[in-house]
């Protein structure tokens, strides 16, 4: 019988120093410890984080403490995205 693997726990916290999508996507595979943060964009980061969810035993809270250094576009684009990831893994993967 296989032994389950532990649960890894992260939680990232977004504040207004976060600037670019580049540093925002730094922040969260920083903490999380994905290994790459040296994404092209935001359909690399969205593949990356997808499978990340779906290969590991893992719980990622986002905090989202303040969004303002961020571009509109950069911002509605990041909340999209980690909107469908959250519904996708409701289990691994909490917004606040």
């Amino acid at each position: 019988m296989d032994t389950p693997q532990p649960v890894e726990s992260y939680v990232v916290t977004i504040e207004s120093s976060v600037t670019t999508k580049h540093e925002l996507f730094s922040r969260i595979t920083d903490k999380v410890h994905l290994g790459l943060s040296r994404f092209s964009g935001w359909d690399a980061f969205e593949e990356f984080l997808l499978s990340t969810l779906e290969t590991r035993n893992i719980v990622i809270q986002v905090v989202n403490d303040d969004l303002s250094g961020l571009s509109e576009s950069d911002r509605r684009l990041y909340l999209r995205l980690m909107e469908d990831a959250a519904r996708e893994f409701p289990q691994k993967l909490f917004l606040e």
